[in-house]
């Protein structure tokens, strides 16, 4: 690619914060199915089951209740789900 004269070239690429892949444990890879996402990719993944599922408080909409597979990650009770991304991080493993 020809740049014009004092152009500088675009930096190259590189995925930080939310849009950075992950590889993800085998445990979380039997919840969502995939074996690499991104920390937004892997929330929508976990809130689709959460909702596929009915896990959700009816009362309280906040909240939702883990499942048998949820329970293996997340422990037992009642979680909020705006802390999802505190409960994935122990499952994310960097690319390599």
């Amino acid at each position: 690619m020809d740049l014009p004269y004092g152009a500088v070239p675009p930096p190259e690429r590189r995925f930080t914060g939310l849009c950075r892949p992950f590889r993800l444990t085998p445990q979380m890879q039997a919840v969502v199915c995939v074996p690499f996402a991104t920390r937004i990719q892997l929330m929508k993944l976990i809130w689709s089951y959460i909702k596929v599922h009915k896990l959700q408080d009816s009362k309280d909409k906040r909240y939702f209740f883990p499942d048998y597979k949820l329970t293996q990650l997340f422990g037992h009770g009642r979680k909020k789900i705006v802390r999802l991304a505190k409960y994935i991080t122990p499952f994310l493993r960097p690319m390599s």
